[in-house]
């Protein structure tokens, strides 16, 4: 996993798989009896963001001086 481009065989790739399976049900089976929210979407869609929000952050954007990069600063609200 530390290697993305690393060759590998069918029966290697299946292994690795099988061992990212069983880290996901791991970590998955510690919010059992939990309400949990999982969100799912491309790299840059805005995930954090949304998060942040729902969680009470005020949220800023500006641009990076001498660019056109947008950079949002997240921010927790404690008056919400």
């Amino acid at each position: 996993m530390n290697n993305p481009n690393m060759q590998m065989s069918d029966a290697g790739r299946l292994e690795l798989l099988m061992y990212c399976i069983a880290l996901g049900e791991a970590s998955a089976s510690k919010a059992e009896g939990q309400d949990v929210v999982m969100v799912v979407g491309n790299t840059g869609a805005g995930k954090s963001t949304y998060v942040n929000i729902i969680h009470g952050c005020s949220m800023k954007q500006y641009y990076k001086r001498g660019t056109k990069t947008k950079v949002r600063c997240a921010r927790h609200d404690r008056t919400r």
